[in-house]
């Protein structure tokens, strides 16, 4: 039996993230049509209000074949995920919804990208 109901715990999470809010790290994102490169924290989405020292440098061969997709975040509301499938690579890319860093993630990637 589980110690709590989904709608408690739900609850919990809200009531949590008030007292320890949730925080999106800003990415720089560049490209020039043959690899993107993105600058970003280790970890995208962090808790607390401590500044977080994670600095991670992602560049990709967009030459190289492979498919997009551009999700909502299911635990994070007004955030996007951008997953990247190249061969048994499945990456991430996080940003806000329709911000400048999720336009260019989807410029960059072409017809791969899909809703």
């Amino acid at each position: 039996m589980p110690l709590l109901s989904s709608s408690c715990f739900v609850r919990l999470v809200r009531l949590v993230r008030l007292v320890r809010p949730v925080v999106l790290h800003a990415a720089v994102v560049c490209g020039d049509g043959r690899d993107l490169q993105v600058l970003h924290r280790r970890d995208w989405v962090t808790c607390g209000r401590h500044p977080e020292h994670s600095p991670a440098c992602t560049v990709l061969g967009l030459t190289r074949g492979g498919r997009a997709e551009v999700v909502d975040d299911p635990r994070n509301a007004g955030v996007r995920v951008l997953r990247l499938h190249c061969g048994a690579t499945d990456l991430r890319l996080v940003a806000p919804t329709e911000s400048s860093t999720e336009r260019a993630l989807i410029t960059q990637l072409g017809h791969r990208a899909t809703d």
